[in-house]
């Protein structure tokens, strides 16, 4: 078995362009889904507000951190074939950059803002690796698990025994924190919502997250996007397959909620089985329209001229752990009141506009410093961390790794 020396982060020219490439859209994604979920004005007042706001709730919604989930799942699949091609044990490694990660998210969600998934990925991440020897067909099996029956159980626990689940924060008040407080209260309510979000949610939510990265790790051992990338027609089948499986899953929920409508409030916690059903279906739109744009962009880039042209959105998706971060010091800067004081005072077409000029300096800046670095600068932190010794930054012939992929 070779020693830790034998670890070395992936260089420039063994990365895959299409895992860049979907990684950087779903960085977009989570922008623009972040900036309508959690600052904006919440109320349309218009048809051009309304149809942003649909596209919000029917195409934007929770797709790109789904995307993410997969793509963190055959990142790992990636590390994991290529540990065992130099007969390396990759746990422990993976287990630190699970913990530095861990760091970071908790860092990120206690003192930045109160929506951060890095602790998610973190905690699932780390259980992910207990799958690492699992054949294909058990990783589908556990990806169902994870699913459908984990979920189901955690309904049915919490009505038989009368689990009291934590309350929501009021939302007046959180309005009114980020909107007019000062810096110490604007924190404690991010503290809060934070906390609640891992005592309320994350239960119900981690399964699913795991789920996902166990289809990632499936797709990984089959080598999913190294085989699908250039091949236009695929994609394109793919694509469009996604495409009317969002739309039949639209309608089963819509008859669903025909045929089995919701009980009164008092009843509907105490419904484990249809709030199951509703949670495992509820996925389907997701997960597939998180796929439609995914082969979308890959059908895109099958064309040479347009992928010379999307070769700084490959550079965010190098950069994603940075970029995330950014993501969140721009937004609060903007929004909350210690900085331009713009939360809930923001349509939805306003904030597409800022997504829009926000992710376009962003993919400016990360093509300028990845053609002088080899990492992001959250990432060398990260590395470094997980690898207990400082990681060689600056590029050794910066013209010739100048497009950060292969």
């Amino acid at each position: 078995m070779s020693g830790e020396a034998d670890y070395q982060p992936v260089a420039a020219q063994e990365r895959i362009l299409l895992i860049d490439l979907l990684r950087g859209l779903a960085m977009f994604g989570v922008l623009w889904s972040n900036l309508n979920d959690w600052y904006g004005a919440d109320v349309p007042h218009n048809a051009l507000e309304s149809g942003f706001r649909w596209v919000q709730d029917w195409i934007v919604e929770s797709r790109f951190y789904s995307l993410l989930g997969f793509l963190f799942g055959y990142g790992f699949g990636i590390q994991l074939l290529r540990a065992d091609e130099r007969g390396v044990d990759v746990r422990v490694m993976f287990y630190r950059r699970m913990g530095a990660l861990l760091l970071i998210g908790v860092a990120h969600g206690l003192f930045l803002w109160r929506g951060d998934i890095l602790t998610a990925y973190a905690i699932t991440g780390a259980v992910l690796a207990l799958f690492r020897r699992t054949s294909s067909r058990g990783l589908l099996i556990a990806a169902i698990l994870m699913l459908v029956v984990v979920p189901f159980l955690e309904f049915v626990a919490v009505y038989a025994f009368h689990i009291h689940l934590p309350n929501a924060p009021n939302q007046d008040r959180i309005d009114w924190v980020y909107s007019h407080g000062s810096i110490v209260q604007i924190a404690a309510m991010g503290r809060e919502g934070y906390f609640y979000w891992y005592t309320r949610w994350a239960p119900f939510v981690l399964p699913s997250f795991l789920s996902l990265f166990l289809l990632g790790l499936y797709a990984a051992k089959g080598s999913l996007l190294q085989r699908l990338a250039g091949c236009r027609q695929e994609l394109v089948r793919i694509c469009a397959t996604a495409a009317v499986g969002t739309l039949l899953a639209f309608g089963l929920i819509a008859l669903l909620e025909r045929l089995w409508p919701e009980p009164g409030s008092q009843q509907a916690l105490g419904n484990p089985i249809r709030r199951s059903v509703f949670w495992v279906v509820g996925h389907f739109p997701t997960w597939s329209g998180a796929a439609t744009l995914a082969a979308g962009l890959a059908v895109l880039a099958t064309f040479p001229r347009i992928a010379t042209r999307l070769t700084p959105l490959a550079a965010v998706g190098r950069m994603s752990l940075t970029t995330y971060l950014a993501q969140t010091v721009v937004s609060i800067t903007l929004f909350y009141h210690f900085g331009f004081g713009l939360y809930g005072r923001v349509a939805y077409p306003g904030l597409f506009v800022i997504t829009v000029v926000v992710f376009a300096l962003q993919m400016a800046v990360s093509a300028w410093w990845l053609e002088r670095f080899r990492f992001g600068p959250v990432e060398w932190v990260w590395r470094s961390m997980a690898y207990m010794r400082r990681q060689p930054m600056r590029q050794r012939n910066a013209r010739s790794t100048s497009s950060g992929v292969p």
